[in-house]
């Protein structure tokens, strides 16, 4: 777990050096442009589907030592009636220590306020996959999930490919 959360500090971390934003310390961003993803939110084809749950999280960067608004949330997939992976019973212990099987966050330089991206965990696959979600407001708003191979290794082997579709709208509940 302390490994995992270390990366992931990691590749946040070096996405901010890319954009040439790395907060500085004791830096406490908030972003309210996240409050829009949080809840639940469903995907349907048949008997498959994707559920997620997210909720909005100040977050700790102990490398950098500063804080950030991001988004924590745990998923469950079934696939034609048989369940592929379930995480959605870890949603109420999502903490600065426990963290399930989403970690996503605002694009860094925050102009694009209806886009976040991060990690996916992938355990059937042993990795994390790079998800990227973009919320389209309406009477029912909905989320593009967009779900691409990463490889960032969970544990050994790393299998090709993706475990969950890699193109959906999820509809919020």
């Amino acid at each position: 777990m302390k490994l995992r959360i270390f990366l992931l500090t990691i590749f946040i971390a070096s996405s901010c050096i890319a954009f040439g934003q790395v907060p500085a310390p004791g830096s406490n961003i908030t972003r309210s442009s996240l409050d829009k993803f949080e809840g639940t939110w469903k995907w349907t084809s048949g008997s498959s589907e994707v559920i997620i749950q997210l909720k909005k999280f100040h977050y700790y960067f102990t490398d950098h030592q500063f804080y950030e608004d991001i988004i924590l949330g745990s998923h469950k997939y079934t696939n034609n009636g048989t369940l592929i992976e379930d995480y959605l019973p870890d949603f109420i212990n999502i903490s600065q220590s426990f963290q399930s099987s989403l970690f996503l966050y605002a694009e860094m330089d925050g102009t694009l306020t209806d886009n976040i991206s991060g990690d996916l965990k992938d355990n059937s696959k042993h990795k994390r996959d790079l998800l990227q979600l973009t919320y389209i407001p309406g009477s029912t708003p909905t989320l593009i999930w967009h779900l691409q191979p990463q490889g960032d290794a969970i544990a050994l082997p790393v299998i090709a490919g993706v475990t969950l579709p890699e193109d959906l709208i999820l509809v919020k509940q």
